[in-house]
């Protein structure tokens, strides 16, 4: 009779744990499902990004912008505002979500993707930046060397 018992709960253990490890294995394949999705997004976002760099025109010429070529107008460069503001990401939110996550490993892997898609976004943020504050220092300095011409006749 104790062996019966003693089978009886192993079985038990065994199938608690198969059905653990069943719900393990729909997590990762959702997760999979989701990771598949954001890299299909962000294949498409890259796309747009691309298709927005070359359609961009001049502000002041209205003649295509291609890549870092910046068109000149009479010879200096014309500056080119940023197209777009992305919301700063707080540091302070980034660590507090790290301090709620449990260790669940598709929890770390979703605050993973998270972080490497605002850190992403930062970098092209930053690289924006840094192309828009070349072409405003090539246009003021092309400035700094222009003649100056008063507009006023002298008689």
């Amino acid at each position: 009779m104790q062996a019966q018992e003693e089978a009886s709960q192993y079985r038990a253990h065994i199938e608690k744990r198969e059905a653990e490890v069943q719900k393990q294995l729909n997590g990762f394949k959702l997760m999979e499902d989701h990771i598949s999705q954001e890299k299909l997004r962000l294949a498409k976002e890259k796309k747009e990004v691309e298709n927005l760099k070359n359609s961009s025109l001049c502000s002041n010429c209205r003649s295509p912008v291609h890549g870092n070529n910046v068109p000149h107008q009479n010879g200096y460069s014309s500056p080119q505002l940023p197209t777009s503001r992305l919301p700063p990401v707080s540091v302070a939110h980034l660590s507090a979500s790290a301090n709620h996550l449990s260790t669940s490993p598709l929890d770390h892997i979703a605050f993973s993707i998270a972080n490497d898609r605002a850190v992403r976004m930062l970098k092209i943020q930053a690289i924006k930046d840094k192309e828009f504050l070349q072409e405003e220092s090539m246009y003021l300095e092309g400035l700094r060397h222009m003649p100056y011409h008063s507009t006023a006749s002298k008689s």
